[in-house]
């Protein structure tokens, strides 16, 4: 199973998350961010957090999707919230 898309997104202040017809719309004080979302890969969405499972956990590509998505969602949150910078 994948380590890091059991991971929960938490969402700061300032964030808000919502899932229309797999379309994911993370906006924030830096602006606004959508990516679709693929078949398999299933999101349950609170106040505070994002949780992104799969429908199979035993499908190698379905667990390759799970981190994968994990990732890009946390980096839209990062990248709506507080911005990247290079060092």
């Amino acid at each position: 199973m994948s380590r890091l898309g059991k991971l929960a997104i938490t969402l700061p202040a300032g964030v808000s998350v919502s899932l229309d017809n797999n379309i994911l719309t993370v906006k924030g004080p830096k602006g606004e961010l959508k990516r679709e979302i693929k078949k398999p890969v299933l999101l349950t969405i609170n106040e505070k957090e994002i949780l992104v499972s799969v429908e199979d956990t035993t499908a190698p590509k379905q667990r390759a999707f799970w981190g994968l998505f994990r990732g890009l969602i946390n980096n839209m949150v990062t990248g709506v919230s507080v911005g990247f910078a290079k060092n």
